[in-house]
């Protein structure tokens, strides 16, 4: 059965920009070198003051961290 995660941020509008590229270049790399990572999907959406950030990530199973 495999695992979903959901992740929400929230960031002033003008750091928006520069945080969806952060992102881009560095979150989603990490979490595709994670072993288990089926998929991941990556929105945002502009709500006046603040941008919103939703990270899914499909995952096989839980990863154990003895």
């Amino acid at each position: 059965m495999a695992i979903m995660r959901l992740w929400h941020g929230r960031v002033p509008i003008a750091k928006a920009d520069k945080y969806q590229q952060f992102m881009i270049d560095r979150a989603a790399p990490d979490y595709g070198s994670v072993e288990g990572l089926l998929k991941l999907y990556f929105q945002r959406r502009d709500e006046g003051a603040a941008a919103h950030f939703l990270l899914v990530t499909i995952w096989e199973s839980i990863p154990y961290r003895g």
